[in-house]
């Protein structure tokens, strides 16, 4: 994220801008990411926050001069018949904001040839553009693009704590020094809370632990509550 808006942000005109990285780029949430690309959400922000992305997934060449690899494999939504209205809901909402997705029945899906055994009893939504990308490649993609056009990364250097002086943001502690600046942008992800808090801020949001499982097909036969297959 912080490679995103600092190359986003050089883009723009702003190119004197320090990101602080504690490890190594891409070492937090980008290095568990699971890399899909995908629209199917259940809010309207999120959906086109998706589609608006994916182009620049797609052109990230043309925007970096680095490949994202990106690679297109289509998206399959598959619920059992009773989540069929609500997958339309979402359906009808993605649609209306230019999304291109539609659903699709039993034999579509057997005519895919996954190598998985659809049901006839379930539900089907295909994004035919959707895919995945190399989270790796796009954050070096970004950094090393928001260089060139003049921006500075500063690579194991921990942020510790936001400076304030009669009220203001005046920069920031790291574990070699402080930095001062008047406009800060805190990228941490689940590490922002504690920055925050510091300073009395408390927007509600909380760490969530996912646990992740790899599904053999005959687990997959068994559930058949909600399967994904990219």
């Amino acid at each position: 994220m912080g490679c995103s808006i600092q190359h986003n942000l050089a883009d723009r005109g702003m190119n004197r801008s320090l990101l602080l990285e504690k490890n190594v780029l891409g070492s937090g949430s980008t290095s568990r990411s699971q890399a899909i690309l995908r629209m199917h959400y259940s809010n309207p922000e999120t959906a086109l926050m998706a589609w608006e992305s994916l182009k620049v997934f797609r052109n990230f060449e043309e925007i970096t001069g680095a490949s994202s690899g990106f690679t297109k494999t289509g998206y399959l939504l598959a619920v059992p018949e009773h989540y069929r209205k609500p997958m339309l809901e979402n359906l009808k909402m993605q649609q209306q904001l230019g999304i291109d997705a539609d659903e699709v029945d039993f034999e579509f899906v057997q005519d895919l040839g996954l190598n998985a055994h659809p049901d006839e009893g379930e539900a089907y939504c295909w994004e035919p553009l959707s895919g995945f990308a190399d989270p790796y490649s796009v954050t070096v993609g970004y950094a090393n693009q928001s260089k060139k056009l003049g921006c500075e990364i500063d690579i194991g250097n921990e942020v510790t704590a936001i400076k304030i002086d009669h009220g203001r943001v005046v920069g920031v502690t790291t574990s070699t020094g402080e930095v001062y600046s008047d406009k800060v942008v805190i990228a941490a992800g689940p590490w922002s809370g504690p920055l925050l808090n510091e300073l009395g801020l408390d927007f509600g949001s909380r760490p969530l632990g996912i646990k992740c499982f790899c599904l053999t097909e005959e687990i997959v036969r068994l559930l058949r509550h909600q399967l994904l297959v990219m």
